[in-house]
């Protein structure tokens, strides 16, 4: 099995039950494909080193996960489209 880290930020704007909502998003995203989420790691508020999509502000989440295949690939496209997510990274961490 592989085991990824993504990393999200999302718009400064959502409020606990935006975030929550979106981890849950994603959370399926990667089940569908196979995956199993290890951890969720919720960062909160930081400020961004420079500004995007005209935002000086992101709420950072970071998830742990496992998968088979890659679905990392289907996870960006999806998050990439939405109003709500400034950027999204995945890596790959290790192999087994």
């Amino acid at each position: 099995m592989r085991k990824y880290e993504t990393m999200v930020i999302a718009s400064p704007n959502l409020d606990e039950e935006g975030i929550n909502a979106l981890i849950e998003d994603i959370k399926a995203l990667i089940e569908k494909q196979g995956g199993e989420i290890t951890s969720v790691d919720l960062w909160g508020l930081r400020r961004l080193e420079y500004p995007i999509k005209r935002e000086e502000n992101g709420q950072y989440a970071v998830l742990n996960y496992q998968s088979e295949g890659n679905p990392a690939r289907e996870l960006q496209g999806a998050l990439s489209i939405r109003e709500d997510v400034l950027r999204v990274k995945t890596f790959l961490r290790e192999r087994e």
